[in-house]
């Protein structure tokens, strides 16, 4: 994942942002501004993959529920109006 910024004609800065994410699983009742709170978030890196630990568990199967992941970013003030491109790489879906 990275972060892309300045204008077509510009030269382009390419910053990996796969780091330093937050990461929970079924928070029914999360709202996009509440504040990550210890120890319903975990920190995880990207690519991750939420269920790879299932198959050690005693419940069958692999969680399929919500998951929500969650990063800060910071943009310098000399990016004021600036374009700004965000790329996912990759998200995994059904």
């Amino acid at each position: 994942m990275m972060l892309l910024a300045g204008p077509a004609a510009a030269q382009r800065l390419v910053q990996s942002i796969s780091d330093n994410w937050l990461f929970s699983k079924d928070l029914a009742t999360f709202e996009a501004s509440s504040e990550p709170q210890a120890p319903r978030w975990e920190k995880v890196s990207l690519p991750h993959t939420w269920n790879a630990a299932d198959v050690l568990d005693d419940a069958p199967g692999y969680y399929r529920g919500v998951g929500w992941y969650r990063k800060t970013l910071f943009v310098p003030p000399a990016w004021q109006r600036r374009r700004l491109y965000l790329r996912f790489e990759a998200a995994n879906q059904e």
